[in-house]
C-alpha cells in the first residue's frame, strides 16, 4: 500500500530538517579537509582565514548537497519504509544533528 502523496513530501521535508545541522558541519568539515590536504601549512591569521573560508563556502555547500540527498532518501523512505524505520531515522538523525550544533558552538 502507498502512502498519499502529502505524506511521503512530509516524511522528506522532516528527514531534510532534522539532517540540516548535520549537512551543514559535514560541509565545514569538507573544505577544512581539502584545505588541510591540498593546501600548504600555515598558522597564526592564516589558519583563521581558512577556517573562516571553511565556514563560508563549506557550510552552505554542504547544506545544499546534505539537504538534497537527504530531500532524496526521505522521499524513497516516505514511499516504502514503515513507521519503525522512519522514526528510527528521524531519532538518528536528531541525535546526530544535536551533536553537530555543539560541535559548532550553538547549543
Amino acid at each position: 500500500m502507498t502512502r498519499p502523496r502529502w505524506q511521503v513530501w512530509a516524511v522528506a521535508l522532516a528527514v531534510t530538517i532534522l539532517a540540516a545541522p548535520l549537512a551543514f558541519l559535514a560541509g565545514v568539515f569538507a573544505i577544512a579537509g581539502l584545505n588541510h590536504a591540498f593546501g600548504p601549512s600555515v598558522s597564526g591569521e592564516a589558519l583563521q582565514g581558512r577556517a573562516f573560508a571553511a565556514f563560508l563556502f563549506g557550510g552552505p555547500i554542504g547544506l545544499l548537497v546534505g539537504g538534497a540527498f537527504a530531500l532524496w532518501l526521505g522521499h524513497r523512505l516516505g514511499r516504502s519504509a514503515g513507521f519503525v524505520a522512519i522514526a528510527g531515522l528521524c531519532t538518528a538523525l536528531a541525535l546526530a544533528s544535536a551533536r553537530a550544533l555543539v560541535e559548532l558552538g550553538l547549543w
